[in-house]
């Protein structure tokens, strides 16, 4: 890998809105995130991918209106592109859903398994800002991160895991310090960290908010719903940060 350099990619996302009658119309563009993803999961996976959001109506619509919103969703065109429904930003509540081109349809669907509720719940993730930054020594990144950071630790190795989980351990300032594995590996490391004098009770492994099978599509779910759940608009009693069977 090489050192010191970090991911900066783009995609422009027009934005259209769908009336009660089913009429598309393309919006006015503007600047704002929702219209220039930039520095997001999506850009850096498929920079060539074509992306809408598609605003809805909210007010009640008879069952003759919804048909026709409905049809359009399913059908949507325009410029000489169709469009398919893939996922929903945190504004899907306000109406507002993102489509991508149809030839990148199949490997966005992958990516979720094919799983609509999965996809539409965390297409968020794909159109988040994120940094991208890769290191030869990733370990020493812990020392960069903010105040109140959560931390998920996921490499392909076991010595490098355990590196990285005591240097974050050895902060007090750590929101959320997750480690992949199964119970056994939790209990090696914290024996580890514990014959070196580091308290590993901040530990959370494994990860995700339930239990769920090893598939990485599963996982990511499970994980993105206990991060999720770090949120302070999510009351704590009904939030567990720690996985259960």
């Amino acid at each position: 890998m090489a050192t010191g350099k970090s991911g900066n990619a783009s995609v422009r996302v027009i934005a259209l809105d769908i009336d009660r009658d089913g009429n598309i119309a393309k919006r006015f563009p503007t600047m704002d995130r929702d219209i220039q993803l930039d520095n997001t999961l999506v850009a850096a996976l498929y920079p060539d991918i074509r992306l809408a959001t598609v605003s809805v109506p909210l007010e009640p619509l008879d069952s003759y209106q919804q048909a026709k919103v409905e049809k359009s969703l399913a059908k949507l065109q325009l410029d000489g592109v169709t469009y398919r429904l893939i996922g929903a930003s945190g504004s899907a509540k306000n109406g507002k859903y993102y489509c991508c081109d149809a030839p990148h349809e199949r490997v966005v669907a992958d990516r979720f398994q094919h799983w609509p509720e999965a996809a539409i719940s965390y297409f968020g993730i794909l159109v988040s800002p994120c940094k991208v930054v890769i290191e030869e020594e990733p370990a020493w990144m812990v020392d960069e991160a903010p105040t109140g950071a959560c931390y998920l630790v996921m490499t392909h190795s076991h010595a490098l895991d355990l590196e990285i989980v005591e240097r974050v351990l050895r902060r007090s300032d750590v929101r959320f310090l997750g480690l992949i594995g199964s119970e056994t590996k939790a209990a090696k490391f914290r024996a580890r960290l514990g014959a070196r004098g580091i308290d590993a009770s901040r530990l959370v492994c494994p990860i995700g908010l339930v239990k769920a099978g090893k598939h990485p599509a599963e996982v990511a779910v499970s994980v993105a719903a206990q991060l999720i759940a770090l949120q302070p608009s999510v009351p704590a009693a009904s939030a567990p940060l720690r996985s259960f069977a």
